[in-house]
């Protein structure tokens, strides 16, 4: 048994796990290659865990060999020091353990923390706000808030509803201060007569025709992400169900369960949503069900379909068998529940069933999420 490197001086402080260091006061510390697991390396700044072993942190790589030697590390040219490469770590943990990086629900992955970026690299960063003093903080929606948290963010209110920090748009009072800040829309709600700024997700129209051969909820998906229209950094699913991945309704109108009933459902309760529209930016809204409070003040498009897989009720209708197929046949596994795209009633959802193999332009609702 013999006494831990942190309480020897620096005449001791020989032994092969030990090193003596003169960083912010001299202490003899515990090599981080002697730590061997995930807990004891990540308490020590001075080292980084990358998912099996603990080496030095990238800040105390002085050396361009050294720190390239490390996935996790990056070297700077310009300033000739190592830096951490965020971006490589994919786990949430780990991420947050290292002081110059932060985990993003908003993108899905570990990104440069706000605060360690100056006003320049603030006004860049989606994920980042540069708060009343000049310092770049986290903003609202970047997904790792909690309702203490997210009441220290300035200008941010936590929804209980849905269980996220958001913008505050509730404390803008005019359209164009509204407008200004993201994530927020100007309008009329559902049963009030003056407008008001609320926070709003985004949508938009998959610029591509497909059948009804999508590989499924998942590929469908995958589409929305990857699309060149997608608009900002969330993440994005299709509005689109197969009675079974995904689900909107599981009774009319979700009159017997309310949000509860959907399955991965895409939409979340009393949430305005943007799209941008052929003539413009349409609104809309949901209510406590997590379904849309209709009509749309406009159309979406004045022609062309949109497969959504729902009926005009919400539960789910036909689905290509799961969009999977886009052959002709007879039966429902050849069907596809769709909407027309020049309607602002149910109809712009739920028009009737259309072939997998279709003749017609069709097209997917891409729905942004909160993380």
């Amino acid at each position: 048994c013999t006494s831990p490197c942190e309480y020897l001086p620096e005449s001791f402080c020989d032994r092969p796990q030990c090193e003596w260091t003169d960083e912010f006061h001299p202490l003899c510390e515990t090599k981080c290659s002697y730590f061997t697991d995930f807990g004891s390396c990540s308490v020590n700044y001075q080292c980084l865990w990358d998912g099996s072993t603990c080496g030095d942190a990238c800040s105390y790589r002085y050396d361009e060999q050294v720190c390239t030697s490390s996935s996790l590390c990056a070297w700077n040219e310009d300033w000739e020091y190592c830096d951490d490469e965020c971006a490589a770590h994919s786990d949430r943990a780990i991420c947050n353990a290292v002081s110059a990086c932060m985990w993003s629900g908003l993108q899905g992955g570990c990104s440069k923390g706000c605060y360690s970026l100056d006003t320049e690299q603030c006004a860049a960063e989606p994920i980042c706000n540069i708060d009343s003093y000049g310092f770049c903080v986290p903003g609202c929606l970047y997904g790792e808030g909690t309702s203490q948290t997210c009441g220290f963010n300035e200008g941010c209110a936590w929804d209980v509803g849905n269980q996220a920090c958001t913008p505050d748009c509730g404390a803008e009072t005019d359209e164009a201060s509204c407008e200004a800040i993201a994530h927020c829309a100007w309008g009329t709600a559902a049963g009030d007569t003056v407008p008001s700024c609320g926070v709003a997700l985004h949508m938009f129209l998959l610029p591509i025709s497909v059948g009804g051969k999508i590989g499924g909820i998942s590929g469908a998906d995958a589409l929305c992400e990857g699309a060149e229209a997608h608009p900002g950094v969330g993440t994005y699913k299709a509005l689109l169900v197969d009675g079974n991945a995904r689900v909107a309704c599981q009774s009319a109108d979700c009159g017997l369960g309310g949000a509860s009933e959907g399955v991965d459902w895409v939409l979340k309760p009393s949430m305005r949503y943007v799209v941008e529209g052929e003539s413009g930016t349409v609104m809309t809204e949901t209510d406590e069900n997590a379904i849309f409070v209709l009509p749309l003040e406009a159309p979406l498009a004045d022609s062309g379909f949109l497969w959504s897989g729902v009926n005009q009720n919400w539960t789910s209708g036909v689905s290509c068998s799961g969009w999977t197929n886009d052959a002709l046949g007879g039966g429902d596994a050849y069907w596809g529940s769709a909407g027309s795209l020049s309607s602002t009633h149910i109809g712009v959802l739920s028009n009737g069933s259309y072939g997998c193999n279709p003749t017609t332009p069709m097209h997917i609702l891409c729905v942004e999420q909160l993380p």
